[in-house]
């Protein structure tokens, strides 16, 4: 992705049902440095098809770093349980319009 993109991201093959989730986060790493987090108010559950959906906003995407980024989740689920997800890396480039437009 390019830095600004309006990206709606869908995760999909969750280990629990949606109705289960208590709170959510959707870390953005770069290197060891948390750099973006959206929570479940962030998120669109759809229960039918078992999935999350978030977006992030240009601001959101201009705070990202040039370079490998690392998106991890992690779920709490109504009985307490945790359950954190492998990271997903991505490719972040630059743009040539580095400001909201």
């Amino acid at each position: 992705m390019h830095l600004g993109e309006t990206v709606t991201t869908t995760i999909s093959c969750l280990p629990v049902p949606v109705t289960n989730i208590k709170s959510l986060y959707v870390v953005f790493k770069y290197g060891n440095r948390t750099i973006l987090e959206k929570t479940l108010d962030d998120c669109t559950l759809n229960e039918d098809d078992n999935t999350i959906s978030f977006k992030l906003n240009q601001n959101e995407s201009l705070s990202l770093q040039i370079g490998v980024v690392k998106r991890s989740l992690v779920i709490i689920t109504k009985d307490g349980t945790r359950l954190e997800s492998c990271p997903s890396e991505f490719s972040v480039q630059p743009t040539v319009k580095d400001e909201v437009l």
